[in-house]
């Protein structure tokens, strides 16, 4: 009977090719897992689309009411300042805004805008706290106690209007889009802010312009939800959300005459 001995080099000889074996065939895996840890930290880094455009503000300041800002259904969703100042608030707390204010008292409010950089145009904001200067008592943004009217029966309430006027100053949303025009008859054109964003450039203060579409008269004011607006120059832009545009010339709707 033969009996190999092992000795202690030759044993490391043997070890010796399979730990470079080993060591080689997990060059891959570390790379990989190197290249996932430079992409995650790469892409948390990165700032989010339109981050430094919708900075958030807190904003206090205070005016004279102009008028309650109505919805096509009747429903005042905030105030309108004198200076222009859009201030948006729930409209299932409308009646409350109501007791609290009229057109023409002081008021403080304290609210969030988001306006970017480039807007021109009025200021809007969304405000969480209105105060009447006369009374102190003030009214805070809170959750609907009940369900909201479903849109199909709201939309009962809703019929055509025709308004003209001349432009006292730009609806705007807490974002900084024009999204409306308050008249100086007081009446009010909702045109949304896809809308509001083609046809603010050609209007001013003093434009005279007419709207058809669809809203209520009431004893609060006069609200509408634009179908086609009609600037001075007779142009006409048909309002449909993202699929707003402007009509080719030589239709059938005409002018505003001048006043």
């Amino acid at each position: 009977m033969r009996y190999h001995t092992i000795t202690k080099h030759s044993h490391l000889d043997m070890r010796r090719p399979r730990s470079a074996n080993t060591l080689k065939s997990r060059w891959p895996a570390f790379f990989l897992l190197l290249a996932i840890l430079m992409f995650s930290s790469h892409a948390s880094a990165k700032p989010k689309k339109g981050a430094r455009k919708r900075q958030q503000t807190s904003t206090t300041l205070t005016g004279q009411v102009r008028a309650y800002l109505l919805n096509p259904f009747g429903d005042v969703e905030g105030l309108i300042l004198a200076d222009g100042t859009t201030a948006r608030f729930p409209h299932h707390l409308g009646d409350a805004l109501v007791a609290l204010v009229k057109p023409g008292d002081a008021v403080k409010v304290i609210g969030i805008s988001k306006a970017r950089a480039h807007m021109h145009h009025a200021s809007g904001l969304k405000a969480t706290n209105i105060t009447s200067s006369a009374t102190g008592r003030t009214l805070a943004d809170q959750p609907p106690a009940s369900p909201p009217i479903p849109p199909h029966l709201r939309g009962i309430v809703l019929k055509p209007l025709s308004l003209t006027g001349s432009v006292e100053t730009f609806l705007v949303d807490p974002k900084g889009e024009v999204d409306g025009l308050l008249l100086n008859s007081g009446e009010q054109v909702g045109l949304g802010k896809h809308a509001g964003r083609m046809a603010a450039p050609f209007l001013s203060a003093g434009s005279r312009v007419s709207a058809q579409g669809y809203g209520t008269s009431l004893s609060l004011g006069t609200a509408i939800k634009a179908e086609q607006l009609v600037l001075p120059d007779g142009r006409t832009l048909v309002v449909a959300g993202k699929r707003s545009h402007w009509l080719a010339r030589g239709s059938s709707v005409s002018p505003v005459p001048a006043e």
